[in-house]
């Protein structure tokens, strides 16, 4: 009936004639002080044959998000997914098959956008994936526009004989003009990738490994990146990175017994500073178990840190970042 996680939430569940959850209730404190700090409601809809129909999360009588799903008669499989603000979703599947085909999306204004996907004739892997604006044209279809577009059959012949992808050709079209780059991937005896080649040097990687497939070396644009990792008995028995080189600096990494990552770099965190790009030092604290529950980045004198909590589902249910709070349900 209920589920009570010491000193931080509380989750009552309602059933319904079927057996099965018709609402839960979760109440969160947040401070930790033994009162709750807010309550929501989650609303399941009545089920068919047994599948949920949707969900309504409320805060009081006031509706924050829901959905409702829908299924094909023939098949049972999800047909649609309809939200309050972000309309409605239509899957549609590969003839014979399980694998989804296209995902389109209904706009206010009557365009669809559509994602669609096609697969390898001998076996079920991906060939290609586009994103498409369909507008209708007046006379009952539709004007179709390819937005974006990644062909991994279309460089050096799909795949190599181990069906290892060989290469990726991305379209773009976001303002009418079409752009399209290739780039190849290369594999050693292993299977490992050892380098990838785009149309300019900014796109090129290269990567080399240890004995133990651990990657020890990463290129990008002529910045070199090295990691090291001490395998001395007893040193780092979980085989992690102790160290990270990178063309200015050198990162020392730390990990908790459990093998988290309690500090190292954070590459792509923004930062104040107005020089050059590099990484930012991060301290992360994890629960007992293994979630994410604090954040410190730092960059000079600019500190910024993030508090996550979590309900006895593993649902992340709050987050502060920024010194800015944001409670609510995270789905």
């Amino acid at each position: 009936m209920s589920v009570v996680q010491h000193n931080q939430s509380r989750i009552t569940y309602t059933y319904a004639a079927d057996f099965g959850v018709d609402a839960e209730t979760v109440e969160y404190d947040l401070d930790r002080d033994g009162d709750f700090d807010f309550t929501r409601v989650l609303d399941r809809s009545a089920r068919s044959v047994g599948r949920d129909t949707g969900w309504d999360l409320l805060d009081g009588l006031v509706s924050e998000n829901s959905a409702l799903y829908g299924y094909d008669t023939n098949t049972g499989r999800l047909a649609t997914v309809a939200g309050a603000s972000a309309g409605t979703f239509a899957y549609s599947y590969a003839p014979q098959s399980d694998l989804l085909e296209s995902v389109t999306r209904q706009n206010p204004g009557g365009n669809l956008l559509a994602t669609v996907r096609t697969y390898e004739p001998t076996r079920d892997t991906l060939a290609s994936v586009s994103n498409r604006l369909l507008v209708p044209d007046g006379q009952n279809g539709f004007d179709t526009t390819v937005l974006s577009s990644y062909d991994y059959s279309a460089v050096n012949g799909g795949v190599n004989s181990i069906g290892q992808r060989k290469g990726v050709r991305t379209t773009y079209n976001p303002n009418g003009t079409t752009t399209s780059k290739d780039i190849s991937w290369v594999y050693d005896s292993l299977g490992q990738l050892t380098s990838a080649d785009g149309p300019a040097t900014e796109a090129d990687r290269t990567y080399s490994y240890d004995s133990i497939g651990n990657r020890i070396l990463s290129s990008a644009d002529q910045d070199t990146t090295e990691y090291e990792a001490d395998y001395a008995p007893g040193a780092n028995s979980l085989n992690q990175y102790d160290t990270v080189q990178t063309p200015d600096d050198t990162w020392f990494l730390d990990h908790d017994d459990d093998g988290n990552l309690t500090y190292g770099p954070v590459p792509g965190y923004p930062t104040t500073d107005p020089g050059p790009s590099e990484p930012v030092r991060g301290w992360f604290v994890w629960d007992a178990e293994n979630r994410l529950i604090d954040a410190t980045a730092d960059q000079y004198l600019y500190t910024a840190g993030t508090t996550r909590r979590y309900d006895p589902m593993g649902r992340l249910i709050w987050e502060v970042g920024g010194g800015t709070a944001a409670p609510g349900m995270r789905r």
